[in-house]
């Protein structure tokens, strides 16, 4: 059976296992928004269909799309409802959709709420939900995260209460490989909140603020994304800098970053 609109799910789990075998595009790029309207206030815990239905109206009918914009919608309870079909581009922002048929497109999510600085508060269960999301795009399709806000300058959605470099961190948290644990933190902050996680290349790619100020202070293309570059100026930099910290020599340690910022 294909994709279906209006399927609530409990969790991300849930639906990560339902669209399986349903895509059949790629997805390079996670948009994630804040919905605004409705917010908190609006969701009385069991109105999932309801509001998911009031959005898609608006936008079908006020808006004259061919459909509701997201993929999906996130709730306050971190459920999941189903959207426009994930086989189809959405209605994310304008010059940013790929519309083309050449099946691929970015994946698109709202989450419910008004996350604008004094308003509701992005936590718990919808957090958890939406890292989830992101995560399993980036790991199987190396997707990159973008907030709506990037892709516009009349937006702050998904909310100027959300620190974008905050949130990729969170989605980061679960991704260090098996064989690197001995070189792993606790808290990818220090004391000192110039100093990151621990970056090294691997698939998918770390991306952030950290690493484009890394990229800055190692005087390489700052594109936010630790690739082969990015390592090739981390060497160069050790080898300039006769570095003899005990970490393989292709990871950013607490110590690395240290000595960079303090250079």
């Amino acid at each position: 059976m294909g994709w279906q609109y209006g399927l609530l799910f409990d969790t991300a789990e849930e639906f990560i296992g339902y669209i399986r075998d349903k895509q059949q595009a790629r997805y390079p790029e996670v948009h994630v928004h804040g919905t605004w309207q409705p917010d908190f206030a609006d969701f009385t815990g069991s109105n999932h269909l309801e509001l998911q239905d009031a959005m898609k109206r608006f936008h079908t009918i006020d808006r004259g799309w061919d459909d509701i914009a997201q993929h999906i919608t996130i709730f306050p309870d971190g459920k999941i409802v189903t959207g426009r079909d994930i086989n189809v581009p959405p209605a994310s922002a304008v010059g940013n959709n790929d519309p083309d048929d050449d099946n691929t497109h970015p994946f698109m999510f709202e989450m419910v709420g008004n996350f604008d600085v004094g308003h509701d508060k992005l936590d718990g269960d919808q957090l958890d939900t939406a890292l989830k999301i992101c995560r399993f795009f980036s790991e199987k399709q190396g997707a990159v995260i973008r907030f709506h806000n990037e892709m516009t300058d009349k937006k702050t959605c998904p909310g100027s209460g959300i620190d974008k470099g905050w949130f990729v961190d969170l989605i980061c948290l679960s991704w260090t490989p098996t064989s690197l644990l001995a070189y792993t933190v606790e808290s990818i902050y220090d004391s000192n909140p110039s100093f990151h996680r621990f970056l090294y290349l691997k698939n998918p790619m770390f991306f952030g603020e950290d690493v484009k100020q890394l990229q800055l202070r190692l005087k390489t293309i700052p594109d936010g994304i630790f690739g082969v570059n990015t390592l090739k100026a981390l060497l160069h930099w050790k080898a300039c800098n006769q570095w003899n910290g005990t970490e393989p020599k292709e990871i950013v340690t607490q110590e690395v970053w240290q000595a960079i910022f303090c250079s």
